[in-house]
């Protein structure tokens, strides 16, 4: 249904759309963040008990720490697109 609202087209929107678009892409974002918040906590417990306090220092030095940390970057870097779009554009 989200995808309906926002592919409407132009000629066909009215002030009543755009307050239902506005509150479903919200409630959207809302659950968005929260999915984050759950995959960030997961990912940092998983991480824990796979490499622990004391192999922080080696991870970069592994191919499982190149590629932790890669996409982690990617994370990062979608995190940044998601926000930049919520809150600039």
């Amino acid at each position: 249904s989200l995808l309906l609202l926002v592919a409407r087209p132009a000629a066909g929107t009215d002030a009543g759309h755009l307050r239902a678009t506005h509150r479903a892409l919200d409630g959207f974002a809302r659950i968005g963040t929260i999915v984050v918040a759950v995959i960030v906590a997961s990912g940092l417990a998983n991480a824990w008990l796979l490499v622990g306090p004391s192999g922080l220092g080696a991870l970069p030095g592994t191919l499982y720490g190149q590629l932790l940390l890669a996409k982690l970057a990617l994370f990062a870097a979608m995190l940044g697109c998601a926000a930049m779009n919520r809150y600039r554009l």
